[in-house]
């Protein structure tokens, strides 16, 4: 039994979030390299991506299946007036990002080693256009099982999964038959449809599916495509499916607002040269968790405390609870430190009227972070900042804690404790805050892996303005919000796809390849022919064209008609190559093939 694997999201993907994203970052690791004519690198992602369409187009046009990054890097070499070494130099660039991009789907590279293990037939197959050698080299800098797995590359070979060809080229080679033969991989069409319709038995991997709040953001917001690439790029990476809906809310929409907010609080905090956080309750929560992750993992030295307050406790008038508030503080606060005080949403007014309690404790301006400040005051012992301005609270809820509001402080066993209400808590927030800490490491580890700034302030302040968040929702309530889809339908009038069998005994037999929009219409005008009986009606993707109601069947079953010619009614030229090369490998005579 031969085992064989696709590659790329597969066994390995990328650190951004679509596989062109990696333009993106190659275009900042070149932006300042004068050796590099300013057009290619003020503009590489959107002329790379535009060269290799161009030399996929050309490479149709003479008949090539693949091309080569070197191909791709020529046609980048007319947009300016560029050199041969230019063009090596680039290409180097983007191979060496290719490397550093890379990630491990460990779950799959596990089965490779157990295979290999188990003393198994293995190989990789990919479609791709970068070259073996570049290619194992990704891999081995991921795990050594893979230095001896044979690799077979549709640019090396100018043969792909797609047509089918690199499969054939395969069986020919290795002598394996296609019964003998086990495959997997990610894309539906190259990976499933195509090997499976050869004999292959084929395990498709479910991928990845995007969340509609994803898509509308990357639909309507402005923002920079290299941050967004990564941070999404993250968001895909740490995603399971057997998570929890609140760890899921975590490791995406929250955790990237929550980290990228925590990582502002300390670069404000490092420029104030601060010495001590103090996080206010209940919204402080949250934010400090993150802030001492991001700490502890990049050895900062700043201490942080969490300290209980809120409007109820500090906007007093009673002469008792007002020397509760100054005790409490007195015991908790040291204002001999370069300190500041963190919030989520807030106006200034409780922490100005506590600074003006406190009276001579409180002698010096403090820096007051805040998420969203609404000013309502001006106070000299009061300078406040403002992270991202948003009129919702949407910041409260991604900033819940596990206890109630504090109400109060009271004497306890010689110390100020503060009063908590109860009856507040109801979500399972360790379960929220493992997600946001997942996704704050995973950041963190990119980020130092391509030692490329990422800021995420743009698509903070696009997400926090979504309109699925409503005052009153639960973190629940939210994350069900945020995917909810709303399907829209559109009326598709019936055709009657009954073959009629009633033709002249003259009338040639015919199969039709094919079940997209060409081929429908090639069944309906040969149905209608007296001339034309339609033997069968085939496609590769024939399970959904059944559930559809198309009397549609399998190539390998179609085949075993009885035909006169099987025409290929299909428009792209890269299928109808490909279909070829599966009718041939089934056993069908090149000259009874035909195409429109």
């Amino acid at each position: 039994m031969l085992y064989s694997f696709d590659i790329f999201d597969t066994l390995v993907t990328r650190i951004t979030y679509y596989p062109i994203g990696l333009h993106d970052v190659v275009q900042e690791f070149i932006r300042n390299d004068s050796e590099i004519p300013r057009y290619v690198r003020n503009n590489y992602a959107g002329i790379r991506s535009e060269a290799e369409k161009k030399a996929r187009d050309y490479s149709e046009f003479v008949g090539d299946e693949e091309i080569s990054l070197h191909k791709i890097h020529h046609i980048i070499s007319e947009y300016s007036n560029y050199s041969d070494n230019n063009i090596s130099s680039l290409e180097k660039i983007e191979i060496d990002t290719e490397i550093k991009c890379v990630l491990p789907i460990t779950s799959m590279i596990d089965w490779v080693k157990e295979l290999v293990n188990l003393g198994k037939h293995v190989i990789l197959i990919s479609d791709m256009y970068l070259s073996k050698q570049t290619i194992r080299e990704m891999l081995v800098s991921l795990d050594s099982v893979f230095k001896d797995i044979p690799i077979f590359v549709s640019c090396d070979y100018n043969r792909t999964k797609a047509i089918g060809s690199i499969y054939a080229y395969i069986h020919e080679t290795l002598g394996i038959e296609y019964k003998d033969w086990h495959h997997t991989g990610d894309n539906r069409h190259s990976d499933f449809l195509v090997p499976q319709t050869l004999g292959i038995t084929c395990e498709l991997l479910e991928g990845w599916k995007e969340s509609s709040w994803i898509k509308e953001l990357r639909d309507t917001c402005d923002i920079n495509m290299v941050d967004a690439q990564v941070v999404f790029g993250v968001v895909k990476y740490i995603s399971c499916g057997i998570d929890s809906d609140l760890t899921k809310l975590g490791k995406s929409f929250a955790g990237i607002i929550v980290e990228e907010y925590a990582e502002w609080i300390i670069r404000r905090a490092l420029q104030d040269n601060i010495e001590e956080l103090y996080f206010i309750a209940r919204d402080g929560y949250v934010i400090k968790k993150v802030v001492d992750f991001i700490i502890e993992k990049n050895g900062i030295n700043i201490s942080t405390k969490y300290i209980y307050g809120s409007r109820k406790a500090w906007r007093v008038e009673d002469a008792l609870a007002r020397e509760n508030i100054i005790q409490y503080f007195r015991e908790n606060v040291n204002f001999n430190k370069r300190i500041a005080f963190v919030d989520a949403n807030g106006t200034g007014v409780s922490i100005s009227l506590v600074a003006d309690l406190l009276g001579e404790m409180w002698n010096h301006e403090i820096p007051i972070y805040y998420f969203s400040f609404h000013r309502q005051v001006e106070k000299s012992k009061c300078c406040f900042f403002n992270y991202c301005y948003n009129a919702s609270d949407i910041i409260e809820l991604l900033c819940s804690a596990t206890h109630g509001t504090t109400v109060g402080y009271q004497l306890q066993e010689g110390k100020m404790k503060p009063v908590l209400a109860e009856g507040t808590v109801g979500e399972n927030l360790d379960e929220y805050v493992k997600g946001i800490l997942a996704y704050t490491d995973m950041l963190l580890n990119v980020k130092h892996k391509l030692g490329i700034e990422i800021n995420a302030r743009r698509i903070v302040k696009c997400l926090v303005s979504t309109k699925r968040y409503s005052s009153g929702m639960t973190l629940q309530d939210f994350w069900t919000a945020l995917n909810t889809q709303t399907e829209s339908t559109i009326d598709v009038p019936e055709i009657d796809y009954t073959i009629d069998t009633l033709k002249s005994p003259e009338a040639q037999r015919v199969i039709i390849y094919g079940a997209g929009i060409v081929g429908k219409r090639m069944f309906c005008e040969l149905n209608k022919s007296q001339e034309t009986l339609i033997s069968a009606w085939t496609d590769i993707n024939y399970i959904e064209c059944m559930k559809k109601g198309l009397p549609v069947i399998s190539v390998n079953e179609a085949v075993k008609r009885e035909y006169d010619y099987i025409l290929i009614a299909i428009k792209n030229r890269a299928a109808v190559k490909s279909a070829k090369c599966i009718l041939t490998q089934l056993g069908v005579d090149e000259s009874a093939i035909r195409y429109i």
